[in-house]
């Protein structure tokens, strides 16, 4: 008699991932886009980053803001693209 671990793994292609079935759990494994992974990345340096960083600090009225987006300088026009590219 086969024991409900023993009994195997079955992966399932699918457009935007893959599905890996076992007799216990499903789990689904995606692509994530390198946009995403630059904006919420721990500890990333990337403009799109240091933006969203920018953004929390003006949620909680901490006056850093303004400076994070003033040192961007030259890339706050890379770092808003990302932030749109994330965002879809």
């Amino acid at each position: 008699m086969l024991n409900a671990r023993t009994e195997g793994i079955f992966l399932m292609n699918e457009i935007d991932g893959m599905r890996v079935l076992t007799s216990e759990q499903t789990y689904f494994f995606e692509c994530v886009k390198n946009a995403t992974v630059a904006t919420f990345a721990i500890a990333s340096i990337d403009p799109a980053a240091k933006l969203h960083g920018a953004q929390k600090s003006i949620d909680f009225n901490n006056p850093s803001a303004d400076q994070i987006i003033r040192e961007l300088d030259k890339q706050l026009k890379t770092g808003i693209e990302t932030l749109l590219e994330a965002a879809q």
